[in-house]
């Protein structure tokens, strides 16, 4: 079981972190194409949490979202809701250490939830990182309930020993660790039929994080219609209960702001902003994808329009930022992924290095592969 060990070790060597980078995304790719020549002991899945315990106590690199979330955690904890507030507001909790401190929140409650919870435990960043491995935890249940042993088993190995794993959820602990749970508690109820639970599902995914709890909303349309109404009043009733209550707070006015200000790190839009401003090429973005979009909506909804729709959101929004994509890990086991690594790697070191444009236009061609053999499979699969 080498093999899986090849992701894991660069991460524990006293070398510089792009090599250590570039070494766990070799040991993955590895492992990515020996997936189906064996079978995985349940012990080797226990591997893929020794990083996290190990690095435990390292300062993040090149991340500071977690400060974000222990702030939101401490007013949370000081009775303040952090919807509508900015930390320049408030200069007794937030100081020069907060990030974008023009920008009220714009995270959903549950995870506000858990930012209190890591802001009460006094542990900081550890405290995020540990409750990121109890998220994975949990998707661990999720995917053998889902997909059974063995391919459960196989959607777990993908996923954890993954760099961005590794890297996005258990070091730098951005929060889309927890949404893996809820998805794919929600597909595997869809799976068997329980419409209402599965609706309920994807909401709670989407009191986590907005987007990648869309890759589930064209599964959904592949029920019939009493069951997808059922889906729908789960989905729609777990968001109504979780936001209502801070509507007078504008929940949403944050998102809305960051989104506006935020000059991202997607491929396409990168290479659009060579030459454009940010809002010439976020209109040409948008014009990219509406027809792709169409485009969608003419094919039968499967597994492979999941995975479409939210690559597509993530190829036509400006953030692209690479933990985003955590959701198409489980899936790689599932659907064809002939071209997601040459989408993934150069998309993950041009985060790291600042973005360079040969580093993106690679990450762009990748997508671009990659998008196209996602439409060609669930095309050729509504025609069977």
């Amino acid at each position: 079981m080498l093999i899986y060990a090849l992701p894991l070790l660069p991460w524990l060597l006293p070398i510089p972190f792009l090599w250590q980078l570039g070494l766990a995304w070799g040991g993955y790719l590895c492992l990515f194409y020996a997936k189906d020549r064996f079978s995985i002991p349940w012990w080797v899945l226990g591997l893929g949490f020794v990083p996290l315990l190990l690095r435990l106590g390292e300062p993040a690199i090149l991340a500071d979202d977690y400060l974000r979330y222990l702030f939101d955690g401490k007013l949370l904890l000081k009775g303040i809701i952090p919807y509508g507030k900015r930390p320049l507001d408030l200069p007794l909790f937030a100081r020069h250490w907060v990030p974008k401190p023009e920008i009220p929140t714009i995270y959903p409650p549950l995870a506000e939830g858990l930012f209190a919870l890591a802001a009460w435990s006094g542990s900081g960043l550890a405290a995020l990182r540990l409750l990121n491995g109890f998220g994975l935890l949990l998707f661990c249940g999720a995917a053998l309930f889902t997909w059974g042993r063995e391919r459960g088993k196989q959607a777990i190995g993908l996923t954890l020993f993954c760099p961005l794993v590794q890297q996005e959820l258990f070091h730098s602990a951005h929060i889309d660790a927890w949404v893996l749970p809820f998805l794919f508690l929600a597909l595997g109820l869809m799976l068997r039929g329980r419409a209402w639970g599965a609706g309920v599902g994807l909401g709670l995914a989407s009191l986590i994080k907005f987007t990648p709890a869309l890759v589930l909303l064209p599964w959904l349309m592949r029920l019939d219609a009493p069951a997808r109404l059922k889906a729908s009043l789960g989905f729609l009733g777990v968001l109504l209960l979780g936001f209502l209550p801070f509507y007078p707070l504008h929940p949403f006015a944050g998102l809305l702001v960051f989104y506006r200000s935020l000059d991202g790190v997607s491929p396409f839009y990168l290479l659009l902003r060579l030459a454009l401003d940010q809002d010439l090429a976020r209109i040409i973005l948008a014009g990219i994808g509406l027809p792709l979009g169409f485009f969608w909506l003419w094919s039968k909804p499967f597994l492979q329009e999941g995975v479409w729709v939210l690559g597509l959101l993530f190829l036509i929004t400006p953030p692209g930022f690479p933990w985003y994509l955590v959701p198409l890990l489980p899936l790689m086991r599932e659907v064809r992924f002939r071209y997601v690594l040459f989408f993934l790697v150069p998309l993950h070191f041009a985060y790291y290095l600042s973005s360079p444009v040969w580093l993106a236009a690679l990450a762009s061609l990748g997508a671009t592969l990659f998008m196209r053999e996602q439409y060609e499979s669930s095309i050729a699969e509504s025609s069977t």
